[in-house]
C-alpha cells in the first residue's frame, strides 16, 4: 500500500511539473508575441550593450545593434554570442548589426528605445553618431557617468536626459561575451532633471517586457556620481592588489586604506553639495570597521563575483583613470586634501 501510495504522489508530482512547464512556455511564447512589435538599437557591443542586446532578442523584440571594428565583423560572421557567467549557459541571438545608421523612410524603420552603452568618454560621438533619430525616439544613456549631463542634454538640445545603469559586468574574449545576467542585479534609470515623464515610463515597461528589474530612480545624477565616487576608490585599491579583489579583502591594511580614501571621496561630494545617493554609502561608512571590512571580504572571496570586478578593471583602465581624475577635480575645485584618494593615482598607471 505505502508503495502504491508514493507511486500515485510521484505520478502527480511529474504531472503538475509537466503542467508548470507548458504553461512557462506558452506564457514566453506569448511574450515573445507581443513584444515582435517592439524595436530597440543599442549603440556599442561591448558587454553591457551585448547583454542587454541578446536579452531584447531572448523575449522577441527586434534588435539592431551599432557597432565598430572587431565588434562589428564578429557579430555579423557569428551573431551575438553571450555567456552567462553563473549558470554557464551560451545564449546565440541572431540580431540585426550596423556599423552607422540613416534617417528612417517610413514610421515602421523606426525605434522605440535607443540605448546607447557606450564609455562615458565616448559618449558624444555615440550621440552623434545616432543625430538623425533622436528627436522622434526616447534614448536613455545606460554608463558610468562621473560628470551628469549637461553636455549630453546639449547634445540632444533637451533640457534633461534619460540616465542609467546596468544590472550586469563582465568581459569580451574571443567574441564572446562573458557577462553576469540582468536578473542577478537591477538596472537604476532615472530622468536627469529627476521628473517622471512619458518616456521614462515606456523605457521601463520595454525593459520590464524583457524580463529586466528596474528601479526608477528621481535623482540619478547624484545616484551615478556617487557610484563612479566609489567605483574609482575600489579601482585603484584593486590596482595596488595586482588586479585582484580577493588578494584587497584579505589585507587588513589595505582595506583600511580602501576606508580612508572611500570617506575622503564621499567628503568630497559633500563638499560639492552632491547628495550621497543611495544613502546606504554614508550608513556603510559609520558602521564599525570589523563589520564592513568582514562584508568586502565575504564579497572578495566569492569566485563569480571577484572575477567578474578583476576582469571588468583589467579590461577599463582607462575609464577607471578618468572616474578618478574627474573625483580629483572636484577634491581640487573644492580644496579637500584627500591624501588617502590622492595616493591612488599611481595605481592607476602601473
Amino acid at each position: 500500500m505505502k508503495s502504491k501510495r508514493w507511486g500515485w504522489l510521484a505520478a502527480a508530482a511529474v504531472t503538475g511539473m509537466a503542467f508548470w512547464i507548458l504553461a512557462r512556455r506558452r506564457k514566453q511564447r506569448g511574450i515573445r508575441r507581443v513584444n515582435r512589435g517592439v524595436r530597440v538599437l543599442v549603440v556599442g557591443a561591448g558587454v553591457v550593450g551585448s547583454t542587454y542586446a541578446s536579452r531584447f532578442a531572448a523575449r522577441g523584440m527586434d534588435v539592431t545593434i551599432l557597432a565598430r571594428g572587431e565588434r562589428l565583423d564578429d557579430i555579423d560572421t557569428y551573431g551575438l554570442m553571450q555567456q552567462d557567467l553563473i549558470t554557464q549557459r551560451r545564449h546565440w541571438s541572431a540580431v540585426r548589426v550596423l556599423g552607422q545608421v540613416e534617417p528612417p523612410q517610413s514610421p515602421q524603420d523606426e525605434y522605440d528605445l535607443i540605448i546607447v552603452a557606450v564609455r562615458h568618454a565616448q559618449t558624444l560621438d555615440a550621440m552623434s553618431s545616432i543625430e538623425p533619430l533622436v528627436a522622434n525616439t526616447p534614448v536613455v544613456v545606460m554608463q558610468n557617468n562621473p560628470s551628469g549631463a549637461q553636455r549630453l542634454c546639449e547634445a540632444i538640445e533637451d533640457r534633461s536626459m534619460m540616465m542609467a545603469f546596468p544590472a550586469t559586468g563582465g568581459y569580451v574574449e574571443n567574441g564572446v561575451v562573458y557577462s553576469l545576467p540582468l536578473w542577478f542585479g537591477r538596472t537604476f534609470l532615472g530622468e536627469s532633471d529627476g521628473q517622471p515623464s512619458q518616456r521614462l515610463g515606456q523605457t521601463a515597461r520595454i525593459l520590464r517586457r524583457a524580463g529586466i528589474r528596474v528601479n526608477v530612480v528621481p535623482r540619478i545624477q547624484d545616484w551615478l556620481v556617487t557610484h563612479a565616487a566609489v567605483i574609482a576608490v575600489l579601482a585603484g585599491c584593486v590596482y595596488h592588489n595586482g588586479g585582484r579583489l580577493a588578494r584587497l579583502t584579505r589585507r587588513p591594511r589595505e582595506m583600511q586604506r580602501y576606508w580612508d580614501a572611500l570617506s575622503e571621496a564621499l567628503d568630497v561630494l559633500r563638499q560639492d553639495r552632491i547628495p550621497i545617493t543611495p544613502s546606504r554609502y554614508e550608513q556603510d561608512i559609520q558602521r564599525p570597521l570589523w563589520r564592513r571590512t568582514a562584508r568586502m571580504f565575504v564579497l572578495g572571496q566569492i569566485p563569480a563575483a571577484s572575477a567578474v570586478v578583476d576582469r571588468h578593471l583589467a579590461a577599463a583602465p582607462e575609464e577607471m583613470l578618468a572616474l578618478y581624475r574627474s573625483l580629483i577635480e572636484r577634491a581640487d575645485r573644492v580644496g579637500h586634501p584627500a591624501p588617502h584618494l590622492r595616493s591612488l593615482e599611481a595605481h592607476f598607471t602601473e
